[in-house]
């Protein structure tokens, strides 16, 4: 109904369990909300519990989103190709995309093209969304490999010990190599350059897209980068202590900030629009803070077991993976 999609006034909500940390004004998306899940989330006063956006997951990972849907991969059972790839989309259907999977892991999505790792195989395959019919392999026999980054024409990529790079038609077996990496610590891709954050050497480095013969260090000493998110020019990551740090990406060195302190949370993935950034906790908490820092909320503070997680227009998205072969969630709150 047309009250559903009305924005209401801020009306606190306290945890079950308080915390250090508040939980967010409202939840999730509102009782008398439609049954198809139509990629909105505005909840319309009072707590509202996350919406299971699909459920019977074997093992979700990492997830994206775009205006159509959400997607994401499974580890699957204990089978060696029993990993999936999986959409659901904002018109209620939950659609597998890829079955038969090896240990799927990084993905990316850009310019309409859904793009994944069977780090089993050592292989990346790219298809064109919405119906996601028959994959190009874009590389294979890569040992190592991690996350990606994607853009209209390339695609990056963390391998065994080097950052590599292949066009969205392929490279059969031989990726370029970008530069070499010591520890793998996320990646990410803008309009003029790739990033990436190397765990072991503590740096965060980047190419231009257009290519580069050394890369730039853009800041060093480092404690164990990890989760490296890029938006509205600004680098975003977490370390060992648990702490949320961000810099221009021309000026990292000079203006490196801390947005989250050390000790509050235990971050595993990260998430960035214009206004916040977002993460998934150790401890079960979907929280966020505003990209120039301030006081992070509490978006969820019960979660059993999150993982990846994606951002879009009015909803927060992650993987829920709690033991069970098949007890695995992908959940959403209003952001």
């Amino acid at each position: 109904d047309a009250a559903r999609d009305a924005t209401r006034d801020a009306i606190p909500v306290p945890d079950a369990t308080p915390d250090a940390t508040p939980d967010a004004t409202k939840d999730s998306m509102s009782s008398d909300a439609p049954g198809i899940f139509d990629g909105h989330c505005v909840c319309e006063g009072g707590p509202c519990p996350p919406i299971v956006v699909a459920s019977g997951q074997a093992g979700p990972e990492l997830i994206v989103t775009d205006t159509n849907g959400v997607y994401w991969t499974t580890n699957g059972t204990l089978a060696p190709t029993s990993g999936t790839v999986v959409a659901a989309t904002f018109d209620g259907k939950v659609t597998p995309l890829a079955l038969a999977q090896s240990n799927p892991r990084g993905i990316a999505l850009a310019s309409g093209n859904l793009a994944w790792a069977q780090a089993s195989l050592g292989a990346i395959e790219l298809c064109a969304l919405p119906a996601c019919k028959s994959p190009l392999t874009i590389t294979m026999s890569t040992p190592g490999l991690g996350l990606l980054a994607l853009d209209s024409t390339m695609i990056y990529f963390e391998a065994l010990s080097a950052i590599d790079t292949c066009s969205i038609s392929g490279c059969g077996g031989s990726p370029m190599k970008v530069a070499p990496l010591a520890g793998q610590g996320g990646i990410a891709v803008d309009g003029t350059s790739v990033y990436w954050a190397d765990q072991s050497a503590g740096t965060i480095q980047s190419c231009p897209i257009a290519g580069c013969f050394a890369p730039t260090q853009l800041t060093k000493g480092e404690s164990s980068p990890t989760g490296l998110v890029v938006g509205s020019g600004h680098l975003y990551w977490t370390d060992t202590a648990g702490e949320i740090r961000a810099c221009s990406v021309a000026n990292c060195n000079t203006d490196k900030m801390s947005l989250v302190a050390a000790g509050i949370y235990t971050p595993l993935h990260l998430a960035v629009d214009g206004a916040s950034v977002y993460w998934t906790d150790m401890g079960g908490r979907i929280a966020k803070v505003a990209v120039s820092g301030g006081s992070p909320v509490n978006l969820e503070s019960s979660e059993p077991s999150p993982g990846g997680i994606a951002v879009g227009a009015s909803c927060v998205f992650w993987t829920d993976s709690p033991t069970g072969a098949d007890a695995g969630d992908i959940r959403a709150t209003e952001k």
